[in-house]
């Protein structure tokens, strides 16, 4: 969970979530708009920053169903980090650089 701040909000780059995606388990995380840059509603379940009531419904709720929760996140998230990916990183670094 992040904390509704400044940094947290607008200019961290949340490394982590790259490592739950590739993990394939459901993510439950602060709705905040950096998070929001690489998460959806596709590939993670949200809660509102420093909201610790409603983190605990929602993650009660994945803990009920597991496995309905893998399922609805597991394409995405299969997606998300096949674009993600380093090589993918270093393809559009290299189509960037041979457009100059």
């Amino acid at each position: 969970a992040f904390p509704a701040t400044q940094h947290y909000a607008y200019e961290m780059s949340p490394l982590k979530l790259f490592e739950y995606l590739v993990s394939g388990t459901p993510i439950l995380t602060s709705d905040l708009p950096s998070v929001r840059e690489i998460l959806s509603e596709e590939t993670a379940s949200f809660f509102p920053p420093e909201n610790r009531l409603q983190a605990a419904q929602v993650l009660e709720g994945l803990l009920q169903n597991p496995e309905q929760a893998r399922r609805q996140y597991q394409p995405a998230m299969q997606a998300l980090t096949h674009v993600r990916s380093w090589s993918a990183r270093a393809n559009r670094i290299i189509s960037l650089l041979q457009t100059l």
